[in-house]
């Protein structure tokens, strides 16, 4: 009996201290992606993949997509030496061959050194694996319909408003579950009218 309740108590302390591990991961995670969105630039670089004299993509150095958030932030993790970095929070399907998906969170980023993106530039992209094994993880829009009930959806492209005018969400999320642990950070892209 005394060598049970000694291995319940140990077993139940392990759990206490991997939770907590999983607890302050995500903890980090989020206060980092707030860290850089708080730091953000509004920079509007060019696309490599663009035609020649095409007008410049995104909203202020901004790109929402149902799979990525990305901006440009003057607070590096991986070039720390860069002035300024474009960060990219991507929602990615995990490899594995379970029945039931897994979702990771990878954060890339790039250098700027000029604001003329060239290919090698492009090509120097760093990736870092932040949240691996996600039940749930993906990116929603916070929507406010004409004369209907605001609230968060699950992000969908919006077609094209006018002449190269895009629907910017006011905000969106990327909200998940790691091993337990919900994960949350909004980012606000433009005000209410």
């Amino acid at each position: 009996v005394l060598i049970a309740q000694a291995w319940r108590l140990a077993h139940e302390s392990a759990d206490g201290g991997a939770h907590l591990e999983r607890a302050m991961k995500v903890q980090r995670v989020v206060r980092l992606m707030h860290d850089q969105w708080a730091d953000r630039r509004a920079l509007i670089l060019e696309d490599p993949a663009a035609d020649p004299g095409a007008p410049p993509t995104g909203q202020g150095g901004l790109a929402l997509q149902p799979d990525f958030v990305r901006f440009v932030t003057a607070t590096p993790i991986i070039a720390v030496d860069a002035p300024l970095v474009e960060a990219t929070y991507r929602v990615q399907r995990a490899r594995a061959v379970l029945a039931t998906p897994k979702w990771n969170l990878v954060y890339e980023e790039r250098a700027i050194r000029s604001f003329r993106t060239d290919q090698q530039a492009v090509e120097a992209v760093q990736q870092l694996t932040l949240l691996e094994g996600c039940a749930v993880l993906e990116i929603e829009a916070f929507v406010d319909p004409l004369g209907g009930e605001p609230g968060w959806s699950v992000y969908q492209l919006e077609e094209a408003v006018g002449e190269g005018e895009s629907l910017l969400p006011h905000a969106v999320r990327i909200v998940g579950t790691y091993e337990g642990e919900h994960v949350t950070c909004v980012f606000v892209a433009r005000a209410l009218r």
